[in-house]
């Protein structure tokens, strides 16, 4: 079996995915899908499975707490990370000079090998 790519994020990353094994909608319309198309119509011979773990309007607090299950449980060879549009929307993206910020702790949390 090949290699396990899962995507992680917000409304951008979910692209409308249905929640269903459908696989006509399991990976969205957004660029997940199109990143899986690429990969299988360029190297079907490596046999790469494609995960989507995006969720509409979700921050990067909302994302590490769901951190376990939507990534590490799954044990990625591949990981793609595209999340803030809400942390900005919300206010709650760090400013210069607030190193401490949820943000940032939560960044930090996230990229640490134990994050677990």
């Amino acid at each position: 079996m090949g290699e396990l790519v899962v995507f992680q994020g917000d409304s951008i990353t979910h692209g409308g995915r249905g929640e269903t094994e459908d696989p006509n909608h399991v990976l969205g319309h957004s660029y997940p899908f199109l990143i899986a198309a690429e990969a299988g119509a360029t190297h079907p011979d490596l046999g790469r499975r494609f995960v989507n773990r995006g969720i509409s309007g979700h921050t990067l607090a909302a994302m590490t707490a769901r951190w376990q299950r939507d990534v590490l449980d799954l044990r990625p060879d591949v990981l793609s990370i595209l999340i803030g549009v809400n942390d900005v929307g919300s206010g709650s993206w760090p400013t210069p000079g607030s190193p401490r910020s949820p943000v940032r702790r939560n960044a930090v949390r996230v990229s640490s090998p134990a994050a677990g």
